[in-house]
């Protein structure tokens, strides 16, 4: 099944490249089009024939991509090369994750989103970035050593049992979400009201991923209140560089 979910999605990149080249070579000879009016340049570039071609690949595409909405399909190119980049991102993060501890239980865990939402807001910001994971792992490093494990494919049974082992004190949730919700994979969204149990008491837990101004986060309802200022934890849209300013600033304070 898996394979044929990969395969499905190559064929969707393959295809958002073809695209993305067409509406390339429309946007320029809509640019020298243009300019033949204001600089008299004769005009050698047939941008109707392009736009016509390109006109009838985005009716085309509704064939492929069949569940998609208008914007979808309108900017596929567009998508489908931003889905080859963060596909490219993952991927990157994977191979340099390695060498680190995987998919066990240890004092902090890391539970990261899964890539594959199909929405043009999930390609242009990606779940996660490498510079993140580094700006983590240095963190963790100082504060933990070796006792840190990654989860790149959790589930939602995994999410639980992390939760409810006592012998994991740290948490991270890093990917998409806003104060009160996770997402952890393109059908899954975790509450984090489902957590409000005794049982699920953590002394950290880090939401790396924008919060909204209303919602109880996971650490109001699990963490103590004198560690709650040591999370991670934005009431607002969150970018990668506030990610690593804010760890690399708690790396700093632990080094001192």
């Amino acid at each position: 099944m898996k394979l044929k979910e990969s395969i499905k999605h190559e064929k969707r990149v393959l295809v958002g490249f073809f695209f993305s080249l067409i509406m390339f070579l429309s946007f320029s000879a809509f640019i020298s089009h243009s300019l033949s009016f204001s600089l008299g340049v004769k005009f050698y570039f047939p941008f109707y024939y392009l736009l016509s071609i390109y006109l009838i690949l985005v009716i085309f595409s509704i064939l492929i991509i069949r569940e998609a909405s208008l914007y979808k399909i309108l900017f596929f190119p567009i998508f489908g090369m931003l889905y080859w980049c963060e596909n490219d991102n993952i991927k990157k993060v994977a191979k340099f994750l390695e060498d680190y501890n995987k998919d066990c239980v240890k004092t902090a865990v890391v539970i990261m989103a899964h890539f594959g939402r199909y929405t043009f807001k999930y390609a242009v910001k990606g779940n996660y970035y490498l510079l993140d994971v580094k700006a983590i792992i240095k963190y963790l490093e100082l504060k933990r050593g070796n006792d840190f494990s990654f989860y790149l494919n959790a589930s939602i049974d995994d999410v639980y049992k992390i939760m409810a082992d006592d012998n994991v004190r740290e948490v991270f949730f890093v990917g998409h979400g806003d104060s009160h919700t996770f997402v952890l994979d393109n059908d899954t969204e975790i509450f984090y009201c489902e957590f409000n149990n005794e049982k699920y008491k953590k002394d950290f837990v880090h939401q790396v991923h924008c919060g909204t101004k209303h919602g109880k986060s996971l650490i109001d309802y699990v963490v103590p209140e004198e560690n709650k200022s040591k999370c991670f934890f934005f009431r607002k849209e969150v970018s990668s560089r506030d990610i690593r300013k804010w760890f690399k600033a708690e790396t700093k304070k632990y080094k001192n």
